[in-house]
């Protein structure tokens, strides 16, 4: 199968641009299989030259249109050879949209472009990576961060895998400082501890709970201060809470 050679596509954008609209095409229902792979392969080549442009809604509109000729209908029958060739040509229009549509930000729709490909061919490295790029713009961290460790499971020696792999730490401890700073800001530096002396502890008691007595009892029975639990033995301590006012 030979598409449209990409010297003849490249020299202006009006090339291009009449490639747009082929003359003396089918109607689709009325291709055959090769003829469809043909035809799409054509809009996929017209489309690499949008993108390397950077006139990425136009080289979008192209790998639409060479996905519309391989829809799932269409694929459903197909076996061997004639499968293999439509992946083939299908399978870089779906990454070259994830692709573009990463550019423009528009996240959402390149992760679904990219898991098309994977549904096909769960070990494809530029879905997984691209995949991973667009949840990772997501805060999707933990998604990102599977995609990109398959990814390098399939290709451990990438370097762009590990530099993302690197930027997710990075982001990560960036969120947890802005969160630590956020409710630092609401809340407030943390008090710091301060040792408590006997005496101190004693007042803090014969102010808050029993008063000037119960201070009198502790001194004269020289209670350690280290204990956890303590008995108050006392009629007007033990009923306080039946009394009214």
């Amino acid at each position: 199968m030979k598409g449209v050679p990409a010297e003849n596509l490249s020299h202006t954008n009006s090339n291009a641009d009449a490639l747009q609209r082929p003359k003396n095409v089918k109607p689709l229902n009325d291709m055959s299989v090769e003829e469809r792979i043909t035809a799409a392969d054509q809009r996929k080549m017209v489309g690499n030259v949008f993108f390397k442009n950077e006139k990425l809604e136009e080289a979008m509109e192209q790998y639409k249109m060479a996905i519309s000729y391989m829809g799932s209908n269409f694929m459903l029958p197909l076996s061997g050879k004639q499968r293999a060739m439509v992946v083939d040509v299908k399978t870089p229009c779906h990454l070259n949209m994830a692709m573009c549509l990463i550019k423009l930000k528009r996240y959402e729709e390149s992760v679904i472009h990219c898991s098309t490909v994977l549904t096909e061919d769960e070990t494809n490295v530029k879905a997984l990576f691209r995949r991973g790029k667009a949840r990772a713009e997501l805060g999707q961290t933990d998604a990102a961060r599977d995609d990109f460790l398959k990814a390098r499971k399939y290709a451990p020696e990438e370097k762009a895998i590990a530099k993302e792999l690197h930027l997710l730490v990075e982001q990560e401890k960036a969120f947890k400082q802005k969160q630590k700073d956020f409710y630092k800001g609401i809340f407030g530096p943390s008090p710091e501890k301060k040792e408590i002396s006997s005496e101190q502890m004693i007042e803090n008691i014969s102010e808050f709970a029993a008063g000037p007595k119960l201070k009198r009892r502790w001194q004269q029975q020289e209670q350690p201060l280290y204990c956890r639990s303590f008995t108050i033995i006392d009629c007007e301590l033990e009923n306080e809470d039946k009394k009214t006012v």
